[in-house]
């Protein structure tokens, strides 16, 4: 976790994705009283992604008497990468500011409370935590950052990005791009081998004619996965756009169990597939406000083993 360290004093600063520096108090980072040659609102300081470079940059807000790196004011208005080993100074020279470790900044929802803290594990975030999901929170390439709650998904965007789950308000911490492990790329199928009485079911994605198992075992969640696959295989003949569909009401009939536990499962098979590497939206996809999901892959085998 990365702090920007004011070096004569020795007080640290925990930095999110976004920080504003300066003398006012509803700064992220709130310079020191002695501080008087900085501005209220003095610079910014955030971490970017990027396909050639990422890392921390600084943008001088227009200050009066200027943002340095490593004693060279900085131009205002633009972003100023930064290295490990920079020292920043806003406003006067002599009060430098350093960090104690360079890295990127944690992906968290934080909620009402102080211990009200969930962080990215694999690819998403559950809100409000793994034992009573009730909301995702994940990443979708030209969006952003979106939540599925009660079958909508809701862009977490503007100034202060946030999302209510159950009467608690969540503030997003996120970067503009997501972190982590890069989902594989290339055609992937799914393969299911699947056991007399379907007593037990291994899961092997399916690559370049590479098969990796992805889970084994006897749960609740496998068959509800291997019962999407059936489905989406029944559904051949249609066009790929209307494959699979099943909603989810009759999809809890059938298992014999609450809506909320289907939607455990889902959170429990995505968070599986992201910790292996796989894109965790292909794993179950909806339809926003019809109740209705399915499976992401086209590409499906069910084989019964002796």
């Amino acid at each position: 976790m990365t702090h920007l360290v004011h070096a004569p004093s020795g007080r640290r600063h925990r930095l999110g994705p976004l920080n504003s520096i300066g003398r006012a108090t509803s700064c992220d980072v709130t310079l020191p009283p002695g501080a008087e040659r900085a501005s209220r609102l003095h610079a910014l300081l955030h971490w970017c992604e990027g396909p050639e470079a990422h890392g921390w940059r600084v943008r001088d807000l227009h200050s009066r008497n200027g943002t340095f790196v490593d004693g060279r004011r900085v131009p205002a208005g633009r972003d100023v990468l930064v290295s490990a080993h920079s020292v920043l100074a806003f406003g006067d020279r002599g009060e430098g500011w350093v960090f104690d470790e360079v890295g990127p900044p944690p992906i968290v929802m934080v909620g009402a409370y102080p211990d009200h803290e969930v962080r990215l594990v694999g690819r998403a975030l559950i809100l409000p935590h793994d034992q009573a999901p009730r909301a995702l929170v994940r990443h979708v390439p030209h969006r952003g950052w979106v939540v599925e709650l009660d079958d909508e998904e809701i862009e977490l965007s503007g100034p202060d990005p946030s999302v209510t789950v159950d009467g608690v308000r969540w503030r997003a911490s996120l970067p503009r791009e997501p972190q982590g492990t890069v989902p594989v790329a290339g055609r992937v199928g799914l393969v299911f081998r699947v056991a007399p009485g379907d007593e037990f079911v291994t899961v092997c994605a399916e690559r370049a004619g590479v098969e990796e198992a992805v889970m084994r075992g006897a749960g609740s969640a496998l068959y509800f996965l291997l019962t999407l696959a059936r489905r989406r295989l029944a559904d051949a003949a249609l066009p790929e756009a209307q494959q699979g569909w099943v909603h989810v009401d009759d999809l809890a009939e059938q298992s014999r169990c609450s809506v909320s536990a289907l939607n455990q499962w889902v959170f429990r098979l995505r968070r599986r597939f992201a910790a292996r590497g796989f894109d965790e939206r292909r794993v179950v996809e909806r339809r926003s406000r019809t109740g209705l999901l399915r499976i992401g892959w086209a590409d499906l085998r069910v084989e019964e083993t002796g």
